[in-house]
């Protein structure tokens, strides 16, 4: 692994991170910070601001989707339009909780277009945005770096096996994206 961190270097790391952080990918930053723990290269504290800031600007990008086309999206999206009945209902009892929270519960992706379509103020929802953002990946963060303590000579060894079995892990992904790509056919079409 020092060798792979020498030849492409820490940056395509963080730009890893950075794109995990704009889908939220939790597993990633837990395992890349695991890697911090071992890999002085990896600066956790960086590794951090970046998920913070990848997270705050998707779920601000969503929030601000939502204020603009929210009312219109969740009429056209039945399953968009369910749980924003949960969501607006979590909003009204617990709104600066909900928001310092969503990233980590199901349906994180729904949430700030949600919360944007209900009229949320712009300014308070940036603040929490933030906030949350910077719990968010400074708990994975901080839990991978744990897990790094712990068990990251097991990672390392995993990572590097992964290399003998290349051809395997790229006929499986390719395997069970065709079953999703079906599956998703076949709903859709049964949906019509």
């Amino acid at each position: 692994m020092e060798e792979w961190l020498n030849t492409y270097g820490v940056h395509l790391i963080y730009l890893m991170i950075l794109l995990a952080s704009l889908n939220e990918i939790a597993v990633i930053i837990l395992t890349v910070s695991a890697l911090a723990y071992k890999y002085d290269q990896i600066s956790l504290p960086t590794l951090i601001v970046i998920a913070s800031v990848g997270s705050t600007c998707i779920n601000q990008i969503l929030f601000l989707i939502g204020r603009k086309y929210g009312p219109r999206l969740i009429e056209k999206r039945p399953r968009l339009k369910e749980s924003s009945t949960k969501v607006f209902n979590y909003l009204q009892n617990h709104g600066t909780l909900f928001i310092l929270g969503f990233r980590f519960v199901i349906g994180r992706k729904a949430s700030p277009i949600i919360i944007g379509a209900s009229g949320f103020a712009v300014k308070r929802f940036t603040i929490l945005n933030a906030l949350g953002a910077v719990i968010w990946a400074a708990v994975y963060g901080s839990v991978g770096y744990l897990i790094g303590y712990y068990f990251a000579d097991r990672i390392e060894e995993a990572i590097t096996s992964l290399g003998d079995y290349q051809r395997d892990i790229f006929i499986g992904v390719v395997i069970i994206a065709a079953l999703i790509g079906l599956r998703i056919y076949y709903k859709k079409r049964t949906e019509d």
